[in-house]
């Protein structure tokens, strides 16, 4: 895990689907899946960073941006520490990813510590685009976001929630 805003937490630019984004190398380092996007572009000499004018300057990466950005708001808050919380149990209606830190009511009780919301993620309500970031979710192996995403669609729920693991299973 590269420290955030350490010595290597350089700003590197993504390419999704033709869209530019730009993050810290500590943000992505939170998610195998870009990570390893990143590293086998440097491995194979795609990319450099932006000082380098011999390679290109972005990791291209071949996913619709549409909802990329929920997707990187998701892992700056798990970069700097925000723990994920659907709050799943409590409210069947929102559709909001709420992230914190937990904090001890005391550091001598022996009590369990609280959950303070910093920040959250709000969700669309349109089924078609929960359906879209069920898809991008299980692509970047959020399981957090694909959990809140099951959650809030009881009457589709076997339709985009079941329907990977009937193909995964299929294709084994």
């Amino acid at each position: 895990m590269i420290k955030r805003h350490g010595p290597g937490d350089k700003v590197i630019t993504l390419n999704v689907g033709g869209k530019q984004f730009q993050t810290l190398r500590s943000t992505i380092s939170q998610n195998k899946v870009l990570y390893d996007h990143v590293l086998r572009a440097e491995a194979n000499a795609e990319y450099a960073g932006a000082n380098s004018s011999s390679v290109s300057n972005s990791v291209f990466i071949d996913r619709d941006p549409k909802h990329f950005d929920l997707i990187l708001a998701y892992l700056r808050n798990k970069a700097d520490g925000l723990v994920g919380s659907s709050d799943a149990a409590a409210d069947t209606t929102s559709q909001i990813l709420k992230f914190g830190r937990k904090q001890s009511t005391s550091s001598s009780s022996s009590a369990p510590a609280s959950f303070k919301y910093t920040t959250s993620i709000q969700l669309p309500n349109d089924s078609k685009i929960l359906s879209e970031m069920h898809l991008e979710s299980l692509h970047y192996q959020i399981p957090e976001m694909v959990d809140l995403i099951c959650s809030r669609q009881m009457l589709t729920r076997i339709s985009i929630c079941l329907a990977p693991i009937i193909l995964f299973n299929w294709l084994d």
